[in-house]
């Protein structure tokens, strides 16, 4: 059987099996104690903290392993997520921001 390379699309269609299920976890309890009908913003150390709550999943394991790249799951699911993170001369936290997808129909 001849092996082929992995597209970038499965990738992104198995990211539900490659990113643990307490970060999806995390940020649904999140989503559910904040959002109240118009968008959402998140803060990553938020997440992070909400993950040792509910895991021992470590802060290296989850960068190194860049688990907090579940956008496409939220994104498929009728969000629409945006992550800003300051640049080298900007100042403040890391955040996801989370709006519903008005054109998708779930």
């Amino acid at each position: 059987m001849e092996t082929k390379a992995i597209t970038p699309q499965e990738i992104i269609d198995n990211l539900p099996k490659i990113i643990p299920s307490a970060i999806i976890d995390a940020v649904n309890n999140l989503l559910t104690k904040k959002f109240r009908g118009n968008e959402v913003v998140i803060k990553q150390d938020e997440i992070l903290d909400e993950v040792r709550k509910i895991s021992n999943l470590s802060r290296q394991d989850i960068f190194e392993n860049k688990w907090l790249d579940f956008e496409p799951i939220y994104r498929n699911s009728g969000w629409i997520v945006t992550y800003d993170k300051p640049a080298y001369n900007e100042n403040y936290a890391a955040f996801y921001n989370f709006k519903p997808n008005k054109e998708v129909k779930k």
